[in-house]
C-alpha cells in the first residue's frame, strides 16, 4: 500500500506479512528507516540504511531462531522435569501434562485433558482453602503450599505445589501452570520424629 507522504517527493509504503505465526505491518517512508509493528502493537525499530528487504529478512530470521531456541528449551524442561507439571487454560481446564504428572498421579495425559484439576481432589481441604488459593492466584499471580491430592487408584497423598498465573501483555490470564512433587516420604519422616 502506498500512501502519499507529508513532504515533497516523500511517500509511505505499508507492507503486511504473516510470518512465523505473527502478523507484521511494515511502514516504510522514502527516507532509509522503517519500523515494524507486530500484531500486538509492539514497535520494533529495525535500523537505518541498507536494503530494507535484507534488514527485514535478517531480523525475521534472527527473531525466529531465537524464538525457536526458547521454545525448544521450554519443551525440554517440560518433558524431562521430575516434578509433575499441569497446564490449564484460563478456565482451569487441563490442556497439557508432562510424563511426571502421569507417573505421580496414575492418570494418562488423555484421561485428564479437558478436565478441571479438581479430579485430583482428595477431600482433605475445605472450600475456604480453595477459595483462598484462587484468591491468591488472582491477586498475587501465584500460590505455593502443601496440598493433599488423590491418585487415580484412590490413594491420597501430600504434595508440594506451586501454581502461577500466566498473563498476556495486557495482564489477562491466559493459563495456569502447576508444578508439584510427592512429599509422602518427607511427611512420613516428619511423623516419625
Amino acid at each position: 500500500t502506498v500512501i502519499p507522504g507529508g513532504g515533497k517527493g516523500r511517500y509511505k509504503t505499508t507492507l503486511e506479512l504473516d510470518i512465523f505465526q505473527h502478523r507484521w505491518i511494515i511502514f516504510y517512508e522514502s527516507r532509509p528507516a522503517f519500523e515494524a509493528i507486530t500484531r500486538d502493537d509492539l514497535p520494533t525499530s529495525l535500523g537505518v540504511g541498507g536494503s530494507v528487504l535484507g534488514i527485514l529478512i535478517f531480523f525475521l530470521l534472527s527473531f525466529h531462531a531465537q524464538h525457536r531456541r526458547r521454545m525448544d528449551l521450554a519443551a525440554s524442561v517440560f518433558t524431562h522435569a521430575e516434578e509433575g507439571i499441569m497446564i490449564t487454560d484460563e478456565n482451569a481446564k487441563i490442556i497439557d501434562v508432562n510424563a511426571a504428572f502421569s507417573r505421580l498421579t496414575g492418570y494418562s495425559r488423555t484421561e485428564v485433558l479437558g478436565h478441571n484439576p479438581n479430579i485430583l481432589n482428595s477431600g482433605h481441604h475445605s472450600p475456604e482453602f480453595f477459595a483462598n488459593l484462587w484468591k491468591d492466584l488472582g491477586e498475587e499471580g501465584h500460590w505455593t503450599g502443601e496440598i493433599w491430592n488423590r491418585r487415580k487408584n484412590g490413594e491420597a497423598y501430600p504434595e508440594s505445589l506451586s501454581i502461577v498465573a500466566v498473563r498476556d501483555h495486557r495482564g489477562k490470564i491466559q493459563n495456569y501452570v502447576g508444578m508439584f512433587s510427592d512429599i509422602s516420604i518427607q511427611k512420613m519422616h516428619e511423623f516419625e520424629l
